[in-house]
């Protein structure tokens, strides 16, 4: 009998993973650029995906490897980004204004993640805070570079900054693109000053909606190499984030949504004093046959249909 592929490790537990959903890439094809912006129409289209029964986190094996993917975020356009730029605007003051809310916190030096064409940072820069930005996009970096934000072109892995020299490193919709995860919480962990905060969101496949769609999940993307449960992500801040105490998860945090749909986590960790609020959202899946429309979280589907959270943990 031919000997059965070993699965891949998980990377949080080092056990065995178990093949959840086989890929539904036509013949295999290799990623396309296309499939790496933020408003891909690519929805439930996934290579293999792997799961951990023991910690819940999930990941993608591209057959072309995940490094190559990190590479082609370099030449990624998207230029219907801006088509919903009054909207973005409104979920990154929301977001914002949920990180000042936060005792001990006020505008100070912040890090962005994936900081795109740099909305966020330009929102953080008009309340007071002193923003960076990291993307890989040399398009994006070029157009964040036009408003006048200052970003550093290239991976979290080749930023170059003192230690503990943020007060708070912000990521939205980020952590499922990484390739090492558990690596670069490490990294952030660095950059944060005693007392800083880390803010993130991350999609949520423990919801509800990944639940009942299963292999069909909208969220399940190529360019996503990893998905996290509630339980994985709160263990990967617990074993990288070791001065880390309490977890409080709260419903509905501020974040914005990826590319229409909200089916996330949102998470943050604190160096020290966990609490949060905020608004979440929920919104259908655009249609791939249809123009790209971000979602009003003013709709009744959307009020309805929460699933996001947050969690703050002290350092």
């Amino acid at each position: 009998m031919p000997s059965v592929p070993e699965t891949p490790l998980c990377l949080l537990c080092g056990r065995r993973t178990v093949l959840l959903y086989r890929s539904n890439v036509p013949n295999g094809a290799p990623i396309e650029s296309s499939e790496l912006a933020c408003t891909s129409p690519h929805l439930s289209v996934h290579d293999d995906i792997f799961t951990c029964h023991r910690c819940g986190l999930a990941r993608a094996e591209p057959p072309g490897g995940v490094a190559e993917i990190e590479e082609s975020y370099r030449d990624v356009h998207d230029n219907l980004y801006r088509a919903s730029e009054p909207e973005r605007r409104e979920d990154f003051q929301r977001a914002i204004e949920g990180i000042e809310r936060h005792p001990f916190v006020s505008p100070g030096s912040l890090l962005e993640i994936g900081s795109s064409v740099g909305l966020f940072l330009d929102e953080a820069t008009k309340r007071g805070w002193k923003a960076t930005g990291i993307e890989p996009s040399r398009w994006a970096s070029a157009q964040a570079a036009a408003m006048g934000l200052t970003v550093f072109n290239g991976m979290l892995d080749e930023f170059e900054a003192e230690s503990e020299s943020f007060d708070v490193v912000a990521s939205w919709d980020v952590w499922e693109h990484v390739q090492d995860p558990l690596d670069s919480l490490k990294r952030v962990h660095g950059l944060l000053k005693p007392g800083g905060l880390l803010a993130l969101t991350t999609v949520n496949m423990g919801g509800f909606m990944a639940r009942i769609m299963r292999g069909r999940w909208p969220w399940f993307l190529r360019m996503h190499l990893h998905y996290f449960t509630r339980k994985s992500l709160a263990e990967m801040v617990r074993r990288r984030l070791r001065r880390s105490r309490d977890v409080d998860t709260i419903e509905n945090a501020p974040a914005r949504l990826h590319s229409g749909a909200g089916t996330q986590h949102t998470r943050a960790a604190r160096r020290p004093c966990p609490q949060s609020g905020g608004l979440g959202r929920l919104a259908r899946p655009p249609c791939p046959h249809q123009p790209w429309r971000y979602p009003s979280h003013r709709s009744a589907k959307a009020q309805k249909e929460r699933v996001k959270f947050s969690v703050f943990t002290p350092l």
